[in-house]
């Protein structure tokens, strides 16, 4: 498969050359913005405002969905290797800084994940037609910007969209299966498959995503039975839950970051970044509840 995609890269070179022949100034700053929108910092953000404030059902059924398709982008690109296009061709011209494989596009694989499954979480008209521009908008950036062969966009959405179909369908007879089972059971599954797929891949996004994965699948386990919050509604709860959650998730993650050693044997930083996304993962889904309960912003759930 490898020798067939990289036969496939003067093709996209010239697509890429071609589009950015025609266009530039001001679109630059349009085409950086969308493609910004894609970036899986503010989809977290997204994920988090649906589990502190929607439902965290949803949220949780969003942040797998995601992360699973997260990790399968990263396995893709490391069996693959496809190098990027600007590093194949001068006449490419990379509008963004980046860094790593090529195929599939990480950004639309992630689009074409998170906005079909809110379009099918929360069932709406104009749901589904933002998600058909938001996917087309920002896997258009990414050849744009030099960044992406037309290949990698439409690779990445095909997969994103399967992994949306596979996950929706199995997901209720999966979640039937572990709510049967002991607390013991769901910790040694939530802290067991992420440490097998890290094992499977290991390489530091691998590390980030396992170590998320299990931060989260521990904390909600936790917390749906010391706290289960309830969100307080209205406009001011909302905004404070968000504020103050993004406050102290982002207070886990950057004290980790300073406190844990950044260079040394790979095992180490392994393990330290494992840790540190692991903590993060604590913090979205029990900390910040917790902290949402002590403040009014929410109430809770169990007595």
């Amino acid at each position: 498969m490898r020798e067939v995609l990289l036969s496939w890269i003067p093709w996209g070179v010239d697509v890429i050359v071609d589009i950015q022949s025609v266009t530039g100034g001001f679109l630059d700053v349009i085409f950086r913005a969308i493609t910004y929108m894609g970036q899986e910092l503010l989809l977290m953000v997204l994920l988090s405002f649906v589990f502190w404030s929607v439902g965290k059902r949803q949220g949780l059924r969003l942040a797998s969905v995601f992360l699973i398709s997260a990790y399968l982008n990263v396995a893709l690109k490391e069996l693959l290797a496809i190098p990027r296009p600007f590093e194949v061709s001068q006449q490419v011209q990379r509008k963004v800084a980046i860094e790593g494989s090529a195929f599939p596009s990480g950004h639309a694989q992630g689009s074409a994940t998170i906005w079909p499954s809110l379009a099918h979480i929360f069932s709406r008209r104009w749901m589904r037609w933002l998600a058909v521009i938001m996917i087309v908008l920002i896997s258009f950036s990414r050849v744009y910007l030099g960044v992406h062969y037309p290949q990698d966009v439409i690779a990445g959405i095909l997969v994103g969209l399967v992994i949306v179909a596979i996950y929706f369908r199995l997901e209720p007879s999966v979640v039937a299966q572990v709510a049967g089972r002991s607390l013991g059971w769901q910790l040694a599954g939530v802290i067991g498959v992420p440490s097998c797929l890290m094992l499977l891949v290991p390489v530091e996004q691998a590390f980030t995503i396992g170590g998320g994965m299990i931060g989260l699948g521990v904390g909600c386990l936790i917390e749906a039975r010391w706290i289960d919050f309830v969100p307080t509604k209205g406009r001011w709860p909302t905004i404070g839950r968000l504020l103050v959650g993004l406050i102290a998730v982002t207070i886990v993650y950057g004290g980790l970051k300073l406190l844990f050693p950044a260079q040394g044997g790979f095992a180490v930083v392994a393990a330290f970044r494992v840790v540190r996304y692991v903590c993060v993962g604590l913090a979205a889904t029990l900390v910040a509840p917790w902290i949402f309960v002590r403040l009014g912003l929410a109430t809770k759930g169990i007595s």
